[in-house]
């Protein structure tokens, strides 16, 4: 057996939660995984131009709010800094992003991951650059203001990051409600 299927039977026998899928006939291995009654997760891949900020916040809200039937990570065409702004205002509603690293889409793509959704969270231009993933993957788009681009004192730009997030978490809840 590959070291592919091995993970996902170790994983799968630890804890009956399905993360990972092997990326060969993701399709396949989510019935043999289901029929053995494990719990597969719908997994998630937040995209934006840094990583800094928008994807960083969608992916934490979904695996905060929804993490029961989701599994996100997040990535960026460039990725940059984290935003202070975007940890600050996730700090206000309980969740910590401080520690969370910026990663490039393109070493996702490398390592061959599947994901069933990749949503965009950028500028239509900026989506545009974003890689094609192997397996059954569904592209959606939703676009949102960029914090790096907030003008205005520390506290205007604190209150516009705050709209954004309010924003991300109004367009999860609707779209998870949507497809469950």
């Amino acid at each position: 057996m590959d070291n592919e299927l091995d993970s996902f039977w170790k994983n799968f026998f630890a804890t009956k939660d399905l993360i990972h899928l092997p990326a060969k006939r993701p399709g396949f291995w989510r019935k043999v995984y289901s029929f053995f009654g494990g719990k597969i997760k719908k997994r998630v891949l937040f995209v934006c131009v840094h990583n800094s900020a928008r994807s960083q916040i969608a992916e934490a809200l979904l695996n905060y709010l929804h993490g029961d039937s989701f599994y996100a990570q997040s990535a960026g065409l460039e990725p940059g800094l984290l935003n202070p702004l975007a940890v600050e205002v996730m700090q206000e509603v309980g969740i910590d992003i401080s520690n969370k690293k910026t990663q490039n889409v393109f070493d996702l793509v490398k390592i061959d991951i599947s994901f069933d959704f990749v949503i965009t969270v950028c500028d239509e231009a900026s989506a545009e650059q974003c890689p094609a993933f192997s397996g059954e993957c569904e592209r959606i788009r939703w676009n949102f203001a960029d914090p790096s681009a907030f003008v205005g004192s520390k506290e205007e730009r604190l209150q516009q990051t705050r709209v954004m997030r309010d924003a991300i978490k109004e367009k999860i809840d609707s779209w998870c409600s949507a497809i469950k």
